[in-house]
């Protein structure tokens, strides 16, 4: 049914440091885009898992490639394709520090407050979707706290993606 199509799945969290201890991320377990993965792979189709750090056997994957940040899988992504159709299940972060700490930030003696600038990550669904090589079905998922179709649709609008789902 799949064979020979070649497929791009993304899933799982991604992290921004700013240290080199913490950073800024969700708890994306990953789980979804994995799943997807197998099922695809089990029809025949050539899988690319593109996944961010997560705790999940991921053996029965022929193709993984593992990256922390959103600069990372933003580049996997590029590096690997074109794709006949792209999943975008991975939940990565819309920021990142614009500058990384050299050195852990400690706290002061004095309660002083500490800010980080935060800047835009690359936007992979959308990069995906207006890409000259766009593979013929693209499908995002929507992680909203409010407003879920209001949200949802907005994102359809902006990225130009085919298909949406919606998770509340």
């Amino acid at each position: 049914m799949l064979k020979s199509k070649k497929i791009l799945v993304t899933a799982g969290p991604t992290y921004e440091y700013f240290d080199d201890i913490r950073f800024i991320g969700n708890k994306s377990s990953g789980k979804q885009g994995a799943e997807i993965a197998k099922c695809l792979q089990e029809l025949e189709a050539e899988v690319t898992l593109v996944v961010g750090p997560v705790n999940l056997e991921l053996s029965a994957i022929s193709k993984v490639i593992r990256v922390e940040t959103a600069i990372e899988m933003n580049d996997a992504v590029t590096k690997e394709g074109p794709f006949d159709i792209a999943i975008c299940a991975a939940a990565v972060s819309d920021w990142r520090p614009k500058e990384k700490a050299k050195t852990k930030i400690k706290k002061s003696s004095i309660g002083e407050t500490q800010f980080l600038e935060l800047v835009e990550n690359p936007d992979i669904l959308k990069n995906i979707c207006v890409a000259e090589n766009r593979p013929n079905l693209v499908i995002g998922f929507a992680a909203e706290t409010h407003d879920l179709l209001t949200n949802a649709r907005l994102k359809l609008k902006n990225k130009v993606v085919i298909g949406l789902w919606l998770i509340k």
